[in-house]
């Protein structure tokens, strides 16, 4: 089935991701702008060192999401990787300077990345968060907010630390050896943790797309006419009422198969069906995201091109005839259409297809001698 004024089913659900991941990450960044807010106002009460620079480097990376899938289109098979890379940027900074408070944003760009169909976006964002996770805990350790059990490494019960009567905390001696046993006891188990989330996230996230694959293909199949390929008249129609007319300039190109029903009635329905797939499969080839083919009837086709002007139509027209010559010698056949044009303003697009027709029956009756 080919479809040239649409993008492919991926391409589509993958659009929809990026641009949801913008999404999410602007939500993200609200949130952290509540935390902030909260701060300001000393209900919460985290530095203010730390959480003004969280907050200035989590905006640089929202607003780069933006322009990222703005500039660059949402629709570039390139595009994911990048706003996912982003997404790590973000949570890297928030863990960072935040540590605990944020000890769940690492989760984040995953869940984003489970929006797509390939697995393989879903552990390139697992191997940036697993460097996140390692680097977070690091710097964090050393500049963001001091988390006690990183100094001190508590490993049981409050009981343990905490007697009967005290009002102070006995703990061991500080963590004399971080480099060795934070990634150890830290940041070694949340990837373990976020690999289990990958198994089960994936695949509910992979069999709802597949569903939604599966309803775009029905929904162009009753689009397609089974035989040549093109646009059936059923989306022919649909376009004439609901697209055409907002168009500035159309140009119609309108073919005929010559001589079907003799053909039919001297070979058989089989060399008349092969006539009919040979022009589609010509129209077929001058089709592009501007140029839609449609099989309107029986032997009739219409090959709609959108802001174009006459000399540009009338190209199109002898290119088709070199086309549908090169089959003809390709094919040992000796098969015959004749074509007719119109061109002008989107709103006139059925009158203009009534103008074709007309000079295609022209074009025909001078060549009734075949």
């Amino acid at each position: 089935m080919n479809d040239y004024g649409v993008l492919t089913n991926l391409n589509v659900l993958e659009a929809k991701s990026n641009r949801y991941t913008v999404k999410c990450q602007r939500n993200s960044f609200i949130i952290l702008t509540v935390v902030w807010l909260l701060n300001v106002f000393h209900i919460f009460i985290i530095d203010s060192r730390l959480m003004n620079i969280s907050y200035a480097i989590s905006l640089l990376i929202t607003l780069a999401c933006y322009l990222v899938c703005r500039i660059g289109g949402a629709d570039k098979p390139w595009i994911k990787y990048v706003l996912l890379l982003l997404t790590v940027l973000f949570s890297t900074t928030v863990s960072t300077f935040l540590t605990y408070q944020a000890v769940l944003v690492a989760a984040v760009p995953l869940c984003y990345s489970m929006q797509y169909y390939e697995r393989k976006v879903v552990y390139y964002t697992y191997g940036l968060t697993i460097v996140s996770i390692f680097f977070s805990t690091m710097a964090g350790y050393f500049y963001g907010l001091c988390d006690a059990n990183m100094l001190v490494l508590t490993t049981g019960p409050m009981a343990q630390y905490v007697k009967a009567g005290e009002e102070m905390a006995l703990f061991d001696a500080i963590n004399t050896n971080p480099w060795g046993t934070l990634p150890l006891y830290y940041a070694l188990p949340r990837c373990m943790i976020l690999f289990a989330v990958i198994i089960i996230g994936s695949h509910a996230v992979r069999a709802s797309a597949a569903k939604e694959i599966q309803e775009i293909k029905l929904k162009k199949l009753s689009e397609i006419d089974g035989m040549t390929g093109l646009y059936n008249k059923n989306k022919y129609i649909a376009m004439v009422e609901k697209h055409y007319p907002m168009v500035n300039m159309v140009g119609v190109l309108f073919w005929d198969a010559d001589g079907l029903k003799k053909i039919n009635d001297s070979f058989g329905h089989e060399v008349g069906d092969c006539l009919i797939r040979t022009v589609g499969l010509s129209i077929q080839e001058l089709c592009s995201e501007s140029r839609h083919g449609y099989r309107i009837g029986g032997d009739e086709f219409v090959l709609v091109m959108e802001n174009v002007n006459e000399e540009e139509v009338c190209r199109v027209m002898q290119e088709w005839k070199k086309i549908f010559a090169r089959i003809n010698q390709k094919e040992q056949t000796d098969f015959h259409a004749s074509v007719g044009y119109a061109v002008g303003v989107g709103e006139q697009i059925e009158e203009l297809v009534r103008r074709a027709d007309e000079r295609m029956y022209i074009e025909k009756r001078h060549g009734s001698g075949r």
